[in-house]
């Protein structure tokens, strides 16, 4: 089994949730792996922006 996950920020930078996927091994090779990593963390920091996360630090 292999699973990636990338956590989704609030307002305030804590981790209200996170969003995972997880495969067999056999399906789940390293290459696709990282593709994966990067549209889920797409994902997440769209949400977190949705949340009001400021990547820079400063509050919405």
């Amino acid at each position: 089994m292999r699973c990636i996950a990338v956590p989704v920020f609030d307002t305030g930078g804590t981790v209200p949730g996170s969003i995972a996927i997880s495969r067999p091994a056999s399906r789940f090779d390293i290459p696709k792996l990282d593709e994966l990593r990067g549209i889920l963390q797409s994902y997440a920091d769209g949400l977190s922006r949705e949340l009001g996360w400021n990547p820079t630090g400063n509050q919405n």
